[in-house]
């Protein structure tokens, strides 16, 4: 029995089912291998009133285990291989600080941050690039390599345009090499890196006689995310664009609307990459805390009353149309669109016996 559609628009439904083909076997998988140095400092001063950690690490990994793109003709789309060699580096810092305390009143607060480094040394094929997989010797895991977008061909750049191919109106992007022409071999470059350049965190608990409000900022900064919403026509994350009008907004940064607009274009992956730096409010709640009095006679040892609203905002966001803290790693890479991150409140209680 054929179950309800839910109404769509601009695409057809499906019943079509499919089963796509699980990863190949390899049986000449080793163990990857990881040598890590670690040095670190603990520290406290003031009774303790500030204290925290300094971490420092140092690795070198040969026989990477990664996701390995294979050609279609297999029957499959990757397998599991020892890809080649890395090293990296790292640390990690926190701050632990008590800067208020009285009999009623006291204001905990922890600061984190983090900074990780890593580059790929060899790998196992002997290149020095697998541009299918996006690994390049000399740099991370976890770059886009892609045409280099440019801007929208202009009205009076028309002349120009032609020689590429191209026309006013549609996607422009750089001729690294200068030759005339744009080929997929000499004219793309890494253009974005998808892991932070650094992650932080913020704690702050406030507690006044038996109230207690905490909460806990997080931020990713300087990482960019593949996004194509921009190019698939009334799907999803619609949203108001700056595209391009013929003689009365040509400095615009997309293409005119269409079903034959940056979705059917050659380049329209240049658009996709955006800055997914954020700070975001994780966590607010304020609890009630029953002092042994209260529940004397109840069986109680302890009880908290609390509210509680996770992911309520942002405080800042690099790309305002999207929420990039909706990532989900596999290895090398990210998929997008599938949720955002979910904004939930909670009333709820914590119970001792």
């Amino acid at each position: 029995q054929r179950g309800s559609e839910s109404p769509s628009i601009g695409y057809l439904p499906s019943d079509v089912s499919a089963k796509n083909p699980s990863k190949m076997a390899n049986n000449e998988l080793t163990w990857e291998k990881t040598t890590q140095y670690n040095v670190g400092i603990d520290y406290g001063f003031l009774n303790n009133r500030i204290s925290g950690s300094v971490d420092v690490y140092k690795t070198k990994t040969k026989d990477l285990l990664l996701d390995m793109t294979i050609p279609s003709l297999t029957g499959y789309v990757s397998t599991l291989a020892n890809v080649g060699k890395t090293s990296g580096w790292g640390i990690d810092l926190q701050l632990n600080a008590i800067p208020v305390q009285t009999n009623d009143f006291t204001w905990n607060t922890t600061l984190t941050w983090s900074m990780d480094r890593s580059q790929i040394d060899a790998l196992a094929n002997g290149n020095t690039e697998d541009v299918n997989n996006r690994w390049f010797v000399g740099e991370e895991i976890g770059v886009y390599y892609d045409y280099v977008y440019d801007g929208i061909w202009k009205t009076s750049e028309a002349e120009q345009a032609a020689k590429y191919g191209r026309k006013p109106g549609q996607i422009k992007v750089k001729d690294l090499n200068n030759d005339g022409s744009i080929d997929a071999t000499n004219d793309r470059q890494i253009v974005g890196k998808e892991r932070p350049r650094w992650t932080g965190g913020w704690n702050n608990t406030f507690s006044y006689k038996n109230l207690e409000l905490s909460c806990f900022i997080i931020t990713r900064m300087g990482f960019d995310v593949p996004q194509g919403a921009a190019t698939l026509d009334g799907r999803y994350m619609q949203r108001k664009l700056d595209y391009w009008v013929a003689g009365s907004n040509e400095d615009a940064v997309y293409y005119s609307p269409g079903s034959n607009g940056e979705a059917a274009d050659t380049y329209n992956s240049s658009m996709n990459y955006q800055d997914g730096s954020y700070i975001k409010v994780r966590n607010i709640s304020l609890g009630y805390n029953f002092t042994s009095k209260q529940l004397k006679n109840t069986g109680l040892s302890n009880l908290k009353v609390y509210v509680q609203a996770m992911n309520p905002f942002s405080i800042y966001k690099a790309c305002d149309w999207l929420d990039t803290d909706l990532l989900n790693y596999d290895n090398n890479t990210k998929t997008f669109g599938s949720a955002t991150t979910l904004k939930s409140f909670v009333v709820g209680l914590n119970v001792g016996f």
